[in-house]
C-alpha cells in the first residue's frame, strides 16, 4: 500500500491535472512529512531505500493538493466507504461473538516487516482474531483492521473533521457505531474531546446538544461504575483503564513496557540520547520485549528531535490556517492521538486533519461573505 497509493494518485493526476492545485502550503506540509520520514531511518540505506522511505509524502502531496472544491466530495466518499465497511463488518462481528461462522481461511497479519500481529479468521469485511491477549475475556470490534484501536482512532478523526455533521454525512452514524463497539479507550477519549471542540468552536451552537452530551457521559460513567457491581464491559474495557497507576500513569497505558519506561527516564541523564534516541542495537533489544507505539517508544528510537520532526508538519499546517481556533483545537486533538499512536503518515489521519481544517477555513470565508452581503 505504501507504494501503491502514490502510484494511484499519480495516475489520477496524469488523467486530470486541472483537478490539482499545488499551493505552497501543501508543498511545505508534504516536504516536512518527507523530512520526518527520513528521521525514522535507523540504518544505512541505498538511494532506492531512501526513495521508498519518503514515497508516502508524494501520495500525501497529491491527496492534499486536490482542488478545494473537490475535497468535500472526496471526504464524503471516504466516510461513505468507511461507513459501508462498518455496516458490512459489524453484523459478522456480532454473529462471531456467539457462533463460529465458516470463514475464508486464516490469515497471518503483521504490523510490517517481521513483527507478527497474530492469526485472524478471514470474513472478507471482518477479520476475527484467533487468540485473546492477556486476561481480556471480551473480543472488541476491530473491523477489517488488526486492532480495535485502529477503528476507534480513524472514526474519531472522521467525526472531528466532519464536526459531527450527521445531516451532511449520513454514514457518520455507522462510523460512530464502529467506534462504540471498538471499546477503544483512545477512541473514546478522542471523540469526547472532539465533540467538546465542536461546541466551543461554534459548529454546534445549541446548548441543549452539549448538555445532552454531558448527561450521556455521566450516564455512561454511572452505568459502568454501578451496574452489576462494576462487572460489566464498560467498566472493564474503559473506566477501569482510566484509574491512576504509579508506574504507567494510568492502567490503560498499554503502549509500552515497564522496561522501556525505565530506559525512557534514563534518557534524561544523557543529552545526546534524549535528543537523538538510543542506538539501533539497544532499540532492537528493547523491541524483543514486545511491540510498542506512542510517544515513549518513539522517543526511545528517534529522540525528542525526531519526535518534534514528526509533529512539525501538523504544527505548520495549524499555524498557516486562517481558522485559528478550530485548527489549534484540532492540533491538540492530534497531540492526544500522537501520545499513544505516532503513525503520523497514516493516510486516514492526514486526510482528516488537512481536510477538516480546510473545511473550517472555507466555512469561515462563506460566513464572512454572508455577513458582508447582509450589510
Amino acid at each position: 500500500m505504501q507504494l501503491a497509493f502514490p502510484v494511484i494518485m499519480f495516475i489520477f493526476y496524469l488523467e486530470s491535472p486541472r483537478s490539482f492545485t499545488f499551493k505552497s502550503r501543501y508543498v511545505g506540509f508534504s516536504v516536512l512529512v518527507a523530512l520526518s520520514l527520513l528521521l525514522l531511518i535507523r540504518s544505512s540505506l541505498n538511494l532506492v531505500g531512501y526513495i521508498n522511505q519518503i514515497l508516502p509524502a508524494v501520495g500525501i502531496l497529491l491527496v492534499v493538493s486536490i482542488n478545494d472544491e473537490y475535497k468535500e466530495y472526496v471526504f464524503s466518499k471516504i466516510i461513505e466507504w468507511f461507513g459501508v465497511l462498518m455496516v458490512l463488518s459489524i453484523p459478522i462481528y456480532l454473529f462471531t461473538l456467539f457462533v463460529q461462522l465458516p470463514s475464508f481461511g486464516t490469515i497471518m497479519a503483521d504490523y510490517g516487516g517481521s513483527i507478527i500481529a497474530g492469526k485472524y479468521a478471514n470474513y472478507l469485511f471482518y477479520i476475527c482474531p484467533q487468540q485473546i491477549v492477556g486476561d481480556v475475556t471480551f473480543r472488541r470490534f476491530n473491523g477489517p483492521f488488526i486492532e480495535s484501536g485502529d477503528v476507534g482512532c480513524v472514526a474519531a478523526f472522521m467525526l472531528m473533521a466532519a464536526r459531527f455533521d450527521f445531516k451532511r454525512y449520513k454514514y457518520l452514524w455507522a462510523v460512530l457505531a464502529g467506534l462504540i463497539l471498538s471499546f477503544s479507550l483512545a477512541g473514546y477519549m478522542l471523540v469526547f474531546f472532539a465533540y467538546y471542540t465542536t461546541y466551543i468552536n461554534g459548529r454546534k451552537g445549541k446548548k441543549y446538544s452539549f448538555t445532552l452530551a454531558i448527561i450521556i457521559t455521566l450516564g455512561f460513567y454511572m452505568f459502568g461504575t454501578f451496574y452489576n457491581g462494576g462487572d460489566n464491559l464498560i467498566n472493564e474495557q474503559i473506566l477501569s483503564r482510566l484509574q491512576s497507576d504509579e508506574e504507567r500513569g494510568f492502567v490503560g497505558n498499554n503502549r509500552t513496557s515497564l522496561l522501556k519506561l525505565d530506559y525512557f527516564y534514563a534518557m534524561f541523564n544523557d543529552p545526546q540520547t534524549i535528543w537523538f534516541g538510543y542506538d539501533k542495537i539497544t532499540i532492537d533489544r528493547l523491541m524483543e520485549t514486545g511491540l510498542g507505539d506512542g510517544f515513549v517508544n518513539q522517543t526511545l528510537s528517534v529522540g525528542l528531535m525526531g519526535v518534534l520532526g514528526l509533529v512539525l508538519p501538523f504544527l505548520y499546517f495549524t499555524i498557516s490556517s486562517s481558522s485559528r481556533k478550530y485548527a489549534w483545537l484540532f492540533f491538540i486533538f492530534f497531540l492526544m492521538y500522537f501520545f499513544q499512536r505516532t503513525e503520523t503518515t497514516w493516510m486516514s489521519i492526514v486526510i482528516c486533519y488537512v481536510y477538516g481544517i480546510i473545511f473550517s477555513e472555507i466555512d469561515k470565508i462563506n460566513k464572512n461573505r454572508s455577513l458582508q452581503n447582509e450589510r
